[in-house]
């Protein structure tokens, strides 16, 4: 399983996995999370967030960024099939760190590749780190690229 969200710090990743010599068809799940703006409740969405007049600007952004995302995601899995292995990608919403895990999961996944932003100490614990939290909850090998 590879964490990809279109920053420099995944395409190093996804050239660090291109670079090697794997078995052939050797499978490899993309998963890129979108992080919206737009609540997740439906009640809360249906009766009074949608009727704010900035619940369309909101939306267009989150459209984007759900699109910059699925681009990324596909740009990934083309070089990796470049490189001779079965690439295919899954795009949802949520919070990064459960997801990759939670993808993982469900591929029953050998190995998670994911990229270090290198976040200071400070930004580490406002915003949490993606590729500790991985590392910490994981049950399967975790490969952090820098």
């Amino acid at each position: 399983v590879v964490g990809s969200d279109g920053s420099r710090e995944s395409e190093a990743v996804v050239r660090a996995i291109a670079d090697r010599s794997w078995p052939e068809k050797t499978a490899v799940h993309i998963v890129s999370v979108a992080e919206t703006l737009e609540p997740i409740s439906e009640p809360l969405a249906a009766s009074t967030y949608a009727n704010e007049p900035a619940f369309n600007v909101i939306s267009a952004v989150d459209d984007h960024e759900r699109a910059r995302i699925r681009d990324a995601a596909e740009h990934a899995a083309s070089s990796l099939r470049c490189a001779g292995m079965i690439a295919n990608t899954v795009v949802v919403e949520g919070d990064p760190r459960a997801e990759i895990l939670a993808d993982a999961e469900l591929w029953n996944a050998d190995t998670i590749f994911v990229g270090a932003r290198g976040l200071g100490q400070m930004e580490r614990l406002l915003l949490g780190s993606v590729s500790t939290h991985v590392i910490k909850h994981a049950k399967c090998t975790v490969e952090v690229v820098r």
